[in-house]
């Protein structure tokens, strides 16, 4: 699980790391926030969904699989997506650091100590 979760991290983080700044900090803020049924939003629609749905389907196959549900306690992925990549996202448009191989693998083991299954007993 670690060791998947790791390399998926990475990949993203290679994605991000490639993209022009200007231009996904336009196209980020171009998909949201705000009502999807809006009139700003209606036109790209079809881009957001596909933007996400790149994004977070390799984390959906990871995460809602059996080693994860084996392992992990019971967690909503669109949050956990969130803390997995939204460091990497923040440290990009930010520019504060530059995260190293070293800072996303305690990314990933943060959030695999956040949420693994505990014992029912007394720590």
């Amino acid at each position: 699980m670690r060791d998947g979760l790791i390399e998926l991290v990475e990949r993203q983080a290679a994605l991000i790391d490639e993209a022009p700044l200007y231009l996904t900090t336009l196209s980020w803020l171009s998909l949201g926030p705000g009502d999807p049924d809006s009139d700003r939003h209606k036109p790209l629609a079809g881009l957001s969904a596909r933007v996400v749905e790149q994004y977070r389907q390799p984390f959906d196959e990871l995460l809602a699989g059996p080693q994860a549900r084996a392992e992990l306690d019971d967690f909503d992925i669109n949050p956990a997506i969130i803390q997995l990549v939204g460091p990497i996202v923040f440290a990009k448009l930010t520019g504060m650091k530059v995260l190293t191989r070293t800072d996303r693998v305690r990314i990933v083991d943060d959030f695999l100590l956040a949420h693994r299954l505990r014992s029912t007993g007394p720590e």
